[in-house]
């Protein structure tokens, strides 16, 4: 071995010192490290007075998450795992539709079961967004689809405990 040939270890061990030396010197000339850039990117300031965006650490991969504001909900960068803020609350759901059908979809999905098969299927709405799935069946000309009057009665209950 020559005194030129350097190994892996040699190489870390150089790295590390190169990389103590360079957080030394940041510190002593005030300048921020990669983490207090990142805090303070989380940082926005709204109304005149400086307030902290939520943030939470991913637990699959330990990743902090940053949400934006009125961002409730977000998909980590490093897993993609979706992940709920703390404290944020979610939007309110829309509770007066034009149409109670299709609650301004354009369509209805309905469950039909036949034997022991359970299948999913689609058909338009009668109302102006229904308009939108030209080739698609509508509902009141299906004969497997429920009746107008039960789909109606079913999301006037699902959205009347949200008034």
């Amino acid at each position: 071995m020559k005194d030129t040939d350097f190994t892996d270890r040699d190489i870390r061990q150089v790295n590390e010192i190169l990389k103590r030396k360079q957080d030394k010197a940041a510190r002593q000339n005030n300048i921020p490290t990669a983490g207090q850039v990142v805090d303070g990117l989380a940082k926005q300031y709204t109304s005149g007075q400086l307030c902290e965006l939520p943030s939470t650490q991913c637990l699959k991969c330990g990743r902090t998450v940053y949400f934006s504001k009125g961002q409730w909900r977000k998909a980590c960068p490093g897993c993609g795992m979706f992940i709920i803020a703390q404290g944020v609350t979610r939007p309110e759901e829309k509770r007066n539709f034009d149409c109670w059908i299709c609650l301004e979809r354009g369509f209805v999905v309905y469950r039909l079961q036949s034997g022991n098969n359970l299948y999913v299927h689609a058909a338009r709405c009668t109302c102006e967004h229904g308009k939108r799935y030209g080739g698609m069946p509508c509902i009141d000309t299906v004969q497997s689809a429920p009746t107008i009057s039960s789909i109606v009665m079913a999301n006037r209950m699902k959205y009347a405990h949200k008034k």
